[in-house]
Parts: C-alpha cells; sequence; structure tokens
C-alpha cells in the first residue's frame, strides 16, 4: 500500500482517510487498527528504503562503463540556502544509472573526487569504471 500512495503522490495526511476508508468498507473496525500519520510515514520510509536497497542488490553491470559528473549549486532540502550537489552517473551498454546526487563539503576537486568514489564504492561498480567524463 505505501508503494501505491507514493505513486499517486498522496501526502501521509490523506492517505489516512483513504486507508481508514479502505479498512471500514472491507468491514475492519477503524478504531482497532493503527492507521494514523506517523505510521504512515514511517511505513512509507521503510519501503523506499527496501525499494532502494533492491535497486543497488540487483544493478551489477558486466560491461564497461563511463562515470559522469558535473557540480551544480542547488537549493537545499530545507530553506532557502544554496548547496553544492554533484549528481554522478554511470553509463554503459544502452544503460544509464543515477548513482547519487550528495551534498558537497567545498567545491573543490578534491570533496568532488571523493564523492564521486564514494557513489561508485557504495553501488560496487568502482571496478568497472573505464572511463571517465566530466
Amino acid at each position: 500500500m505505501a508503494a501505491a500512495l507514493d505513486r499517486t503522490l498522496l501526502s501521509d495526511r490523506n492517505a489516512v482517510y483513504v486507508l481508514s476508508a479502505a479498512a471500514s468498507s472491507l468491514g475492519h473496525d477503524v478504531q482497532e487498527l493503527s492507521i494514523n500519520r506517523s505510521n504512515i510515514r514511517r511505513s512509507r520510509i521503510n519501503t523506499r528504503q527496501r525499494i532502494a536497497e533492491l535497486i543497488k542488490e540487483y544493478f551489477d553491470p558486466s560491461i564497461p562503463l563511463t562515470v559522469h559528473w558535473d557540480g551544480k549549486l542547488l537549493p537545499a532540502l530545507t530553506g532557502t540556502d544554496k548547496v553544492d550537489r554533484l549528481p554522478v552517473i554511470v553509463t554503459g551498454g544502452g544503460l544509464s544509472k543515477l548513482l547519487g546526487v550528495p551534498k558537497l563539503s567545498s567545491g573543490t576537486g578534491q570533496a568532488m573526487a571523493k564523492a564521486v568514489m564514494d557513489c561508485l564504492e557504495d553501488w560496487g561498480v568502482k571496478e568497472r569504471i573505464q572511463a571517465m567524463s566530466l
């Protein structure tokens, strides 16, 4: 259910109403169920985490890859500040995969290199890299 709620862009608060109505229509006593915003939020976070882990687990290309990165100054997720972000993408053999968009502590080349290497190691594709594109 959490994945379906995400796909339909339903907020946690609105999901409470939908799930309560669905449970009631299926004959359940809604008062006996633990349907609330915080439980729905936790379930959605856990579902997203499991999906992300499965994506990483099954991403095992056996082809040479090219790593691409380019620093961007983007709005912070909270507030109005701007932060340095580094999109890291690998391509090869018709495949393209965004590995991450880490936040950089500074815009130096050393910070960028560390962020790229961390993404490659996290995804287990460091040994597959044959070329770089910046």
